[in-house]
């Protein structure tokens, strides 16, 4: 999913949360930051495999990519992965900050498992780091 969507469906929520939830204002805004934010790691990967650093040439390598290949073997984006959702919830345990900053990378994890879903993509990135960084290197992109 491109970011201005997370960033559209993030606000919305953020919204309805301010209007209706006993959440602080500052839980809130961490909440809507985490929906979006957590996408830098496809600008890493990219700057990982290209040894590029613009931002836009990112953003128009991941859009071309995204069509072009329907079926290619599995991106790691190591801030979507289950690995990193459990050192948040760890961190959770002893920080409040991190409560939200887990709701909010969980509702993108979940819109971008919606995504992938709905446009029979799901195969298309890794949710494991270890099998990942376990696996023959050859099998992934």
């Amino acid at each position: 999913m491109y970011p201005k969507y997370h960033i559209l469906i993030g606000a919305i929520l953020s919204l309805i949360l301010l209007l209706f939830s006993p959440i602080p204002v500052a839980g809130i805004i961490i909440f809507f930051i985490s929906s979006f934010i957590f996408d830098i790691d496809h600008y890493l990967f990219y700057l990982n495999r290209e040894k590029d650093f613009n931002l836009k040439k990112a953003f128009y390598w991941h859009k071309k990519f995204r069509e072009e290949n329907k079926f290619h073997k599995p991106l790691i984006h190591i801030l979507h992965t289950i690995e990193f959702h459990i050192f948040l919830l760890i961190l959770a345990f002893y920080f409040s900050f991190f409560k939200y900053v887990l709701i909010g990378v969980s509702f993108h994890s979940f819109i971008d498992l919606i995504d992938l879903i709905y446009a029979k993509r799901i195969h298309v990135r890794e949710y494991f780091l270890t099998r990942y960084l376990l696996s023959d290197k050859k099998k992934y992109f």
